[in-house]
Parts: C-alpha cells; structure tokens; sequence
C-alpha cells in the first residue's frame, strides 16, 4: 500500500498479522482526521494573520464533531480484514483475530513478561546454555 503513515501502520500491521494486541482504552476517542483538513486549517490560519505579530495557537480535531471509539475503530478494521483479508508473502490469507486492548501499562507489562521475557529466561536458564558449550 502506498503512502501509508501514522494510523495506517497500525491498521496495516493489524491486517497482516502482525499487531493483535494495543496499549489503549478501548472506550477512549480517538481524534482522527485527514491531513488535508490539518493543512486547509493551518493555510487559512497563516493567511488570516500574515501581518498579525501576536502568537496564534490553533487546534484542529475532530473528535467532538465525529467521536470515534479505539473499540469501535477495532470492531471496523475486524470485519474489513474478516471480509478483505491480506495475502502473506507465501500466498496465504491472513486471517486476523479481534484486537485486544492492553488498558493499563500494567497489564502491557503483565503481556510482555508472559509473551517475551519469561520465554527467554527460560532459554537463558535451559537449554540455550548447553547449546553454547558444545560451540565451545
């Protein structure tokens, strides 16, 4: 896909496979809105006060007109990738799971010990030793 960036990572990352767990609250909104709306605003914005000295500060968002839920924008990308899903480079389909949203760094740290560290404690404490020696 071309031109992605920002959100479109995660939700790319989402669809090939890649991404199955967030740090975030799935009840939070999320304030998105396309580029050409910021850049239309800050063009405006710069025109309206080109020969204004003071300091000008802006906000463009979107979330109070358009709230949009992390859970809800999950729910979308779920049925979009269930319907539409990515081909892996080995020709496969990618079949994506619903996210599932870390809520606390508690949790994320709780998800990262259990899927990452311990694993490799455990390889550290094992076997991996004993493969080490015989290169010895």
């Amino acid at each position: 896909m071309e031109g992605t960036r920002t959100m479109d990572t995660v939700i790319i990352g989402y669809g090939k496979g890649q991404i199955s767990y967030f740090l975030a609250d799935p009840e939070l909104i999320l304030d998105v809105i396309p580029a050409d709306m910021v850049t239309n605003a800050m063009i405006v914005a710069m025109a309206a006060h080109a020969y204004q000295n003071d300091l000008f500060i802006y906000h463009v968002a979107s979330s109070v007109a358009n709230p949009l839920r992390n859970s809800v924008a999950a729910d979308e990308a779920y049925k979009y990738f269930s319907k539409h899903p990515c081909v892996g480079t080995d020709g496969n389909i990618i079949h994506v799971k619903q996210l599932c949203f870390l809520k606390s760094m508690n949790s994320f740290r709780r998800y990262m010990h259990r899927h990452y560290k311990a694993p490799l404690e455990n390889v550290t404490n094992g076997c991996f030793e004993d493969i080490t020696k015989s290169f010895a």
